[in-house]
């Protein structure tokens, strides 16, 4: 089979054009930390990009905020920015603060969640626009933590350490996926593009970095929600013997392209884990999708 293409790898932060942060009266560090002005620039995104999700947040960095990370959100198009790291060297990750959900981005991106979802009660259910939340894995989180060369030298000589730290990582992030869909999050889009197979190779990837996630989505896969998996770290978790392929056919009439096939897939609330493409790929035609099945 030939399979779908995958445009990015990452929950790189949306650019927010000056036009949309001026056409809604507000600033920048609103649009990315504000959850009112967070749900309304969500859809103005939504009918900017013609993509039928309303996508939150607008930066990979909200988790590793709540984790201790020092962010910074300038008032320009650049979008937010890290300022250093707050761990030195790769013991100084034990212990991590717990991840606090009421307070800070992350508890705004969920209130902005929860005010689309009240929103959509009131539109027709086939052009509501769906409610995507975009989770970092663990990775990722730990990439705004430590430096990157210190967190690959850990990979390779600091894995006991490591094997410790990340089911901490782990066990917040499935509080914050949880709250999501408790929110109303019609997707749950996730993403761990810090560390890739590429890099690390497929031995160190399976036994660390993919099984991370691995354990991570176990944990969550029977919610009622549509979890959509980063292609790239769907086909690498294949890859590595972690998950396996299979296709799902769509009905013939109703379904035009990808981002119809999600909706057709989010509105049964059944849990179900979609990858290998992409949510930039929502107006290519399509007529199936790939169901990820979990296993070692």
């Amino acid at each position: 089979m030939k399979k779908l293409r995958c445009l990015a790898g990452t929950h790189d932060h949306e650019m927010i054009p000056a036009a949309v942060v001026a056409a809604l009266g507000a600033t920048f560090s609103a649009v990315h930390g504000q959850a009112e002005t967070m749900a309304r620039a969500a859809v103005k995104m939504a009918a900017l990009k013609n993509e039928p999700f309303y996508r939150l947040p607008f930066c990979g960095m909200v988790e590793a905020e709540a984790f201790g990370a020092e962010i910074q959100i300038p008032e320009a198009e650049s979008g937010p920015k890290a300022l250093g790291y707050p761990c030195k060297k790769i013991e100084d990750l034990l212990g991590p603060p717990p991840l606090d959900l009421t307070k800070g981005r992350i508890a705004e991106a969920l209130r902005a969640v929860e005010l689309l979802h009240e929103e959509q009660g009131s539109s027709p259910a086939d052009t509501a626009g769906l409610i995507v939340l975009n989770v970092e894995g663990p990775f990722t989180v730990l990439s705004f933590l430590i430096d990157s060369g210190a967190l690959l030298k850990a990979l390779m000589t600091g894995r006991a350490v490591l094997e410790k730290v990340l089911p901490l990582i782990e066990d917040g992030l499935i509080r914050y996926i949880e709250a999501g869909v408790r929110c109303g999050a019609d997707i749950i889009s996730y993403a761990d593009p810090a560390v890739a197979l590429e890099i690390v190779g497929p031995k160190l990837y399976r036994e660390i970095a993919g099984l991370s996630s691995f354990r991570l989505l176990k944990r969550v896969e029977h919610l009622p929600v549509l979890i959509h998996l980063c292609g790239r770290k769907s086909l690498a978790l294949e890859e590595v013997g972690l998950c396996r392929a299979e296709e799902i056919a769509l009905p013939v009439t109703g379904v035009k392209n990808y981002g119809e096939a999600l909706r057709f897939f989010a509105a049964s609330k059944e849990p179900l884990i979609i990858g290998h493409n992409c949510l930039k790929n929502a107006g290519m035609p399509v007529r199936q999708a790939m169901r990820i099945e979990l296993e070692v």
